[in-house]
């Protein structure tokens, strides 16, 4: 008999993982309460960013270009298209000391990246405004990937491995989970519920859910298509891509909106934030400024306060394990995540001591903003 596995939650993480394991033969059970790739997950929508640079963090680079590999290979396996390869920029200002970190890192780790001057920033992009650049750091196998597009394949070829999907609620009841009102029970329950994670297990998790929001903007004729790369600010902590696929221009700030519930927030754009926004585009991307906007998405981060990663088992019942706090920064490892917590599940290696559960300080960001001191240790 194989081991059996339940997980809970559809975005990214719990279909890596249910993918992963079903791959070793596993009896899984997928558990969601809209299906893969729904509109109110973290990991909906249209687009995120892949990329590879994680200041000093060399595993979590190498996981994100490990998943790159997985990406394709997905791709190949289900006939699917799901990567852009646009290129990625990291815009040089100020303090640069973490890209100049992330740089060193890739080489080290022998990911393709090259370090360019103002003049060759000026040769990427249509138009790009501000005295105060320096250069940037390049990172030409990055781009994006198509996420709720992404999150069906990854479901479907899980259920090809003979993962077994169902669409509904389920909770925690006892050492086992209520699906729909029936008792369920497994070798492993692994709990990914993204932003409901610490809704449903308040006592064990510090997560701060926060409003993102993200505009598409209907952009000049240039600068459409895969010939501009994405880029990031990192010191003002915006992020964008040309329009990839027509639905326009991607702009985003990366910084924590206000707190966010997923079942009762009203899912509307911050007028602060859209302005904040335009007010960043007059001084970067002055043609992009008044473009008018042609699509917007709404959707919610969970993070911890130190913005790693929670791959822990319950101390009550060991063989639950909560899986999160990956909003804004673990999109892009997809499969390589699934295929590492795959590995803690089944003893291969062991629980990262940073991923358990327990008090956490902020620490040194992992998203594409400079700035975490909004997330708390509290």
């Amino acid at each position: 008999m194989p081991e059996t596995a339940i997980v809970i939650g559809g975005g990214i993480f719990g279909t890596s993982v249910a993918d992963a394991l079903a791959a070793r033969n596993w009896s899984v059970q997928l558990v969601d309460r809209q299906g893969p790739g729904n509109d109110v997950q973290a990991s909906a929508g249209l687009t995120r960013l892949i990329r590879y640079s994680h200041g000093e963090e060399t595993w979590l680079a190498d996981l994100a270009w490990r998943g790159l590999a997985g990406w394709r290979q997905l791709e190949d396996e289900m006939q699917a298209s799901l990567l852009e390869e646009t290129g990625l920029l990291w815009l040089l200002t100020e303090d640069a000391s973490w890209e100049h970190a992330s740089h060193r890192t890739l080489q080290e780790l022998g990911i393709p990246v090259e370090m360019l001057s103002v003049a060759d920033v000026r040769q990427l992009f249509p138009s790009v405004g501000g005295q105060d650049l320096s250069g940037g750091v390049y990172e030409p196998n990055a781009g994006v990937v198509r996420s709720s597009r992404a999150v069906r394949t990854l479901s479907q070829r899980a259920q090809l491995r003979g993962c077994e999907l169902f669409i509904g609620p389920a909770v925690p009841k006892d050492d086992g989970v209520l699906i729909a009102g029936e008792f369920c029970n497994a070798d492993i329950v692994v709990w990914a519920c993204g932003a409901w994670l610490g809704e449903l297990f308040p006592e064990l998790l510090q997560l701060r859910v926060t409003k993102q929001d993200t505009l598409y903007l209907n952009a000049p004729d240039y600068w459409r298509g895969t010939g501009i790369p994405a880029w990031i600010d990192f010191a003002a902590s915006v992020y964008g891509t040309a329009d990839i696929g027509g639905f326009g221009a991607k702009v985003a700030s990366d910084l924590e909106d206000e707190p966010f519930d997923p079942d009762t927030s009203q899912r509307v754009l911050s007028p602060a934030k859209t302005e904040r926004v335009r007010a960043y585009l007059r001084r970067r991307f002055p043609d992009l400024a008044d473009a008018a906007i042609k699509l917007w998405r709404v959707c919610q981060y969970a993070a911890t306060p130190d913005e790693q990663w929670v791959i822990a088992p319950m101390p009550e019942y060991r063989h639950h394990w909560l899986v999160g706090g990956g909003s804004g920064h673990g999109f892009k490892h997809g499969p390589a995540f699934g295929e590492y917590v795959a590995d803690v599940l089944t003893g291969v290696i062991a629980p990262d001591p940073r991923f358990a559960l327990g008090r956490r300080a902020a620490g040194s960001t992992l998203r594409t903003k400079r700035d975490i001191s909004a997330v708390s240790d509290g």
